[in-house]
């Protein structure tokens, strides 16, 4: 009768184990979904900022390439339209008091 009510709470205390380890095994899993999407949330809001910022850079390497530096600007007024260069006597200067 003692080796059965031992084989009967060694059972038990093998059941109670095995349900804590399964309890906390699927509590680690539950955590580690969410940490797998909390990272993924992570991971594609870095991945819209990237987007945004490259769009933003190819907008300012076209501006660059579009932008005239004084040197092109002065050669545009004198070759295409016809202007010339202002003349010592065609400069005044205003001073304030």
């Amino acid at each position: 009768m003692y080796d059965r009510m031992s084989k009967r709470k060694a059972n038990l205390l093998f059941r109670v184990i095995a349900l804590l380890f399964s309890a906390v095994f699927a509590l680690m899993t539950l955590l580690g979904g969410v940490e797998l999407t909390q990272t993924g949330d992570r991971i594609a809001a870095r991945e819209a900022e990237l987007r945004e910022l490259e769009d933003e850079g190819a907008s300012l390497r076209v501006q660059a390439a579009c932008a005239l530096s004084l040197e092109e600007l002065e050669e545009i007024a004198l070759r295409e339209l016809g202007m010339q260069r202002a003349g010592p006597g065609q400069i005044l200067i205003i001073h304030e008091k």
